[in-house]
């Protein structure tokens, strides 16, 4: 399948391929790029700033810090969340291009219900396919082949990689003076329960597994993704570390350690972190701070 507005033979054609295995292309290279909060601040970080960025439904009417990253919102317009988001403002704007994820291969994520077939057929989009089966590789790979293509220098050479390397030998260093250490991922979900991560549905999770951590696997209940568990059970499974979900829609990280099992240590984890090689080094570089 193919986007295309009428291209100009005075200019040369842009294209690329997204997740979704489809092909846009367009008249010149994208200037203004609106894009889902998460990948507008992957871009971000690898040298391109989007004119406008927008949340999910688990997002407020003001951008969650915690997934902001490196976003100058100076010069990005924030757009609202979910069925909130703000469709004449961003028309207003004239974007050239709207960037998101789709974690199916298929569905646009993040966009209002309704109106995501008409928001990705007006405008020329592209969607990262940032699901569970994908490796942490391969999105970086996909965010500095798009970042590339809409010209930024930073996302050739190494892409940027360097940064990540140095932040994976250091976690390796540190792990290997507390070898067997337990981590644990979870979302607080309220004072009763939490929403334990299944590594294997996670590509940073994975990612961690491979560089010799040892990833706690919770009873599964029938999720894909997460487990639900009380805090009761968060303690039979004894983790060291706990990587907790720092977003805005969930329990907040100083009432999420009072839950936790004694000993255990807390680390910030943005499981929409933005999967540029900053995004990555970010939370390896704080578990071999804490490790």
């Amino acid at each position: 399948m193919t986007d295309r507005q009428e291209l100009r033979d005075d200019l040369p054609v842009w294209m690329f391929t997204d997740g979704r295995g489809r092909t846009t292309a367009v008249p010149g290279t994208p200037r203004r790029v609106a894009a889902y909060l998460r990948t507008a601040a992957a871009l971000a970080d690898l040298g391109v700033q989007p004119i406008a960025a927008y949340g999910s439904a688990h997002d407020g009417p003001a951008p969650d810090p915690a997934k902001s990253g490196a976003l100058d919102w100076n010069r990005t317009a924030y757009l609202g969340a979910g069925e909130q988001l703000d469709e004449r403002a961003l028309a207003a704007l004239s974007p050239d291009l709207l960037v998101g994820v789709t974690y199916d291969g298929k569905t646009p994520y993040g966009l209002p219900s309704g109106s995501a077939e008409r928001l990705t057929t007006d405008l020329p989009s592209v969607m990262l396919h940032v699901g569970g089966d994908r490796s942490l590789p391969d999105l970086l790979d996909d965010t500095a082949r798009l970042a590339a293509a809409l010209g930024s220098p930073e996302a050739g050479a190494d892409r940027g990689r360097s940064r990540l390397t140095a932040a994976e030998d250091a976690l390796r260093r540190a792990s290997s003076g507390r070898p067997g250490a337990r981590l644990l991922a979870l979302s607080g979900a309220d004072a009763e329960r939490a929403y334990v991560a299944h590594p294997d549905a996670w590509p940073e999770l994975r990612h961690l597994r491979g560089l010799g951590l040892r990833m706690v696997e919770p009873p599964w209940d029938g999720g894909t993704s997460w487990a639900t568990q009380p805090w009761t059970g968060v303690t039979r499974l004894s983790p060291d570390v706990v990587l907790v979900d720092v977003r805005g829609n969930a329990r907040p990280l100083a009432e999420v350690r009072t839950l936790l099992p004694p000993g255990a240590v807390a680390v910030p984890w943005n499981p929409e972190w933005p999967p540029s090689p900053d995004g990555a080094a970010r939370l390896l570089t704080e578990l071999s701070r804490v490790l």
